[in-house]
């Protein structure tokens, strides 16, 4: 899980960078931060239904997104292949009601920093953002130990 982690934590890092460094219209930016607008609302749907597969489904359209507005499709393809234990993680997150509804807030804020074009505050945000459920181990461990090796 920790290669995952630093596989995701990285390469999403690195994303987002090259990301804010795009030259994007007023229009541009506008339309792209509607579209995260957009899956956030899916995601809230999802967390009201108990749905947490849709949770984290909506989750990961709305990370993937900084890597199709670059054209890397293909990274985040085989990033997602290559992080299933990482995802088991974060479904075990959601299922123990500890990280769902902070999600929601995190991601509302890594929007607004994009909206204000502030390339530090998103790299800042979504690393914590990132790293958070790293806090949650002990308690998944102890909930969920049966999914973990000892």
């Amino acid at each position: 899980i920790r290669q995952e982690r630093f596989m995701r934590t990285n390469l999403e890092l690195g994303a987002v960078s090259r990301f804010m460094d795009l030259k994007l219209s007023d229009i541009e930016r506008e339309a792209y931060i509607t579209r995260l607008k957009a899956i956030l609302l899916k995601q809230h749907a999802a967390l009201i239904k108990g749905s947490f597969i849709e949770f984290l489904k909506a989750d990961d359209e709305l990370h993937s997104t900084f890597y199709s507005e670059l054209g890397y499709e293909r990274v985040y393809s085989v990033l997602y292949s290559h992080t299933g234990n990482e995802r088991r993680i974060r479904l075990l997150s959601s299922l123990a009601g500890t990280i769902a509804n902070d999600v929601e807030v995190q991601h509302e804020e890594i929007i607004a920093a994009i909206a204000r074009n502030d390339k530090e505050a998103v790299l800042k945000l979504d690393k914590d953002h990132l790293d958070k459920i790293e806090d949650e181990y002990p308690m998944l461990i102890e909930m969920f130990g049966e999914y973990f090796i000892k």
